[in-house]
């Protein structure tokens, strides 16, 4: 575990960088395009559209509050932010290309993201 003062630089650093906003609103990016997703056909792209632009403006927000004070949770947001920009590029894609393969990557890419989010989370939680 962390020591105070090290706990204290990590609760300074994720009120200084919103992390827990961009955080939220990555949830929030995932939750419209599974809305989408889930109407089944065309009349659906619309709120994966807004989803995935959602997604890339959240995921642009992370390099910018790395590093954080912990090793253990850098390497968690950067994980997360690999996995979903990924899911990002690949959703937009599917936008233009309407490639089933393309949102199922966007699927797998925020699952790998959201678990990371979790631990990052869990780390934050843990001061």
């Amino acid at each position: 575990p962390p020591t105070t003062s090290q706990a204290e630089a990590i609760v300074a650093w994720a009120a200084a960088t919103n992390i827990n906003d961009v955080f939220k609103e990555m949830g929030a990016a995932s939750q419209e395009i599974v809305a989408g997703a889930s109407i089944g056909s065309s009349a659906g792209y619309p709120r994966i559209q807004r989803g995935c632009s959602m997604m890339r403006s959240a995921v642009d927000k992370i390099p910018a509050t790395l590093p954080s004070p912990d090793s253990g949770l850098t390497v968690e947001l950067r994980t997360a932010y690999e996995h979903y920009s990924t899911a990002a590029t690949a959703c937009l894609r599917f936008i233009v290309t309407e490639d089933v393969s393309d949102l199922e990557t966007a699927g797998d890419e925020m699952g790998l993201g959201t678990d990371a989010v979790k631990r990052a989370t869990a780390i934050l939680d843990d001061l």
